[in-house]
């Protein structure tokens, strides 16, 4: 019986003994979030709306770095420098497209399994994909999504919902390193619900305060299974917020580059939280050698390497800055040239100076001139040091200064931004659309958003003028239908079925109509038996619904200023079986697809 209790004994100190090993080194769990500007996570005691919520428990625990610069607009870009803690000029990670990591870099999550950690990331949408390169070192890499009309993206607490089970089934008794990208506040017009289910307003404060309480179901979680002390939790924004006048995408100041990031160090649970805040500029550039740091592991130096980079680990044990606070940092945005309009647009930050490297060179005071609306004159002493330092490290890069070369993009993107955000646009946008048409005259794509606003408004009139310029006589056809004039669709392609013969109807061949979605719907119409009319309209219905899905990813793509990796020909104009619903004969079943559109949003 003693030599029993004994082994049990020798068996549970053994097994204490593994888990106080495993826990020994700390685990690390970064949340970057899209759009998160330094502003939005003030830390401000005085603020008793965020008592118990996420942000309320990083601040009381963290180090708060005021001033921290993303070294790129570009979320992939962003991203993949907190990865290999270099700049996109080293990693050659600049845009949001196809601009993969490189399998020769060594990542984070790379280094943190060769040393026994667990990895996981989880995505919680645009714009991180694997197919970005950015999985590399991740034993999971989930960036699958359930797609919805009122969901393109996974919300945050869905996000930490898959983390959590992950911890549980894969790393319960390791150390992990996981990553978390949340998209949400991309979504500014999505509905979020408190945990009370109270509906919050449409607006991008609704998803702050969503993520805010996410955090704070994902912290509870962590300190339930004794994670929290022990893991190195960060939440840093990969860019800020630009005005919505602002294309996003091309906003160099501060109040879009600046962005929030705090890091929770891990500790012994009896020491009492770290709680003080950095002024001094760093990079996210620097937050990725802090990781390698952390990790013990060497801290990536390329060789065309000409810009500072610090490991900020001792700053998390001390307040006492050690680099210098006049070092350049480097904000680039690649979206000019990845959308050809223009090379990429660079800047300079050199203490409270920023340097914009445009063809007509700009500097700016942020001590005097916060907003950096008023650059300095060119006759200024300073303007001359400061331009001359800068030429000479742009010229060493082989960047050469930024001019835009489409400025007509610049008014069809702040335009198209109005009519998203709208759920009905008004006359004075319509209006704006309808200008830039004529300016832009080879872009049929504002047409065909006239198009869809004519045919949603059943503005006829309009439909059949837009019809006349893009030279579409099946539009003239159902604008002309609907004004009560006698005409004949035309014969070609699918014009045919729009005199439908209800009596003799047979599917036609693909020479005559390979357009399948009208094909479904005109099969559902047609049929008589009730079960199967049903089954018709839910196999109308799924491929219906995929197409609505693309329209919608295309205006978020807009309202996101074209920083996602998707069609840009998309939102698209009416589709033929959109064009068929309308006629008069079709109306009872258009009533029924948009009460199924409704329900499903």
């Amino acid at each position: 019986m003693k030599l029993a209790v004994s082994l049990c004994v020798f068996i549970l100190f053994f097994i204490q003994g593994c888990d106080f090993k495993s826990s020994s080194q700390s685990s690390f769990l970064v949340i970057a979030v899209d759009s998160l500007s330094y502003d939005k996570v003030l830390c401000n005691n005085q603020d008793e709306s965020n008592k118990h919520q996420g942000f309320h428990d990083l601040c009381t625990e963290s180090v708060r770095f005021t001033h921290a610069y993303t070294p790129s607009l570009m979320s992939q870009s962003a991203l993949a420098s907190i990865l290999t803690g270099m700049y996109p000029y080293e990693n050659q990670v600049w845009q949001n497209g196809s601009n993969y990591l490189s399998s020769f870099i060594k990542t984070v999550p790379e280094v943190a399994i060769e040393k026994g950690y667990r990895t996981a990331f989880f995505s919680g949408g645009p714009t991180i994909f694997k197919k970005s390169g950015l999985h590399q070192g991740f034993e999971t890499f989930f960036d699958r999504l359930d797609l919805k009309l009122d969901y393109l993206y996974r919300p945050a607490r869905e996000n930490f919902k898959l983390l959590l089970d992950w911890l549980v089934t894969r790393s319960n008794t390791t150390p992990f390193f996981s990553m978390v990208y949340l998209s949400d506040l991309q979504f500014p017009n999505v509905a979020t619900k408190t945990d009370y289910g109270e509906l919050r307003s449409p607006v991008q404060q609704g998803q702050l305060d969503e993520i805010n309480e996410s955090l704070d179901y994902l912290f509870n979680a962590l300190k339930r299974h004794k994670k929290w002390d022990n893991t190195n939790i960060i939440l840093v924004g990969l860019n800020g917020q630009s005005p919505t006048e602002k294309v996003k995408a091309l906003d160099l100041s501060h109040e879009n580059t600046r962005v929030t990031m705090l890091i929770k160090p891990a500790q012994k649970a009896r020491d009492l939280g770290l709680n003080w805040k950095i002024d001094k500029n760093v990079s996210l550039v620097d937050l990725g050698a802090t990781l390698y740091d952390l990790l013990e592991a060497d801290i990536p130096s390329p060789t065309s390497r000409l810009l500072d980079v610090v490991s900020l680990k001792k700053i998390l044990t001390s307040p006492d800055t050690y680099w210098n606070a006049d070092r350049p940092i480097l904000i680039e945005s690649g979206w000019p040239l990845w959308n050809e309009i223009g090379l990429s647009r660079m800047g300079l930050r050199k203490g409270n100076h920023f340097i914009k490297y445009d063809k007509d060179i700009k500097v700016y005071n942020t001590l005097i001139d916060r907003n950096e609306l008023y650059p300095i004159g060119d006759k200024d002493p300073l303007w001359d040091k400061l331009t001359t330092e800068a030429e000479i490290i742009f010229k060493q890069l082989n960047f050469m200064p930024f001019e835009m070369q489409d400025e007509k993009l610049i008014e069809k993107i702040l335009v198209a931004k109005k009519l998203f955000l709208s759920k009905s646009p008004d006359k004075k946008t319509i209006y704006q659309i309808e200008e830039l048409s004529k300016k832009r005259f080879w872009d049929d794509q504002l047409k065909l958003w006239l198009a869809n606003i004519a045919l949603k408004n059943k503005d006829w009139s309009e439909l059949k003028q837009i019809a006349k310029q893009l030279n579409n006589p099946l539009w003239v056809y159902v604008a002309n239908k609907n004004l009560g004039k006698v005409d004949k669709p035309p014969q070609k392609k699918c014009g045919v079925l729009f005199q439908l013969n209800t009596q003799s109807f047979q599917r036609p061949s693909p020479q005559t109509c390979d357009n399948e979605l009208l094909l479904k719907a005109i099969e559902w119409i047609l049929e008589k038996e009730s079960y199967a009319k049903a089954v018709k309209f839910e196999k109308f219905w799924r491929e219906y619904n995929y197409y609505l899905i693309d329209q919608k990813i295309g205006e978020y793509n807009y309202i996101n200023d074209l920083q996602w990796d998707v069609k840009k020909s998309l939102p698209s104009g009416p589709l033929l079986v959109d064009l068929f619903l309308s006629l008069p004969k079709s109306r009872s079943y258009l009533k029924k697809l948009n009460l199924r559109i409704k329900a499903r949003e």
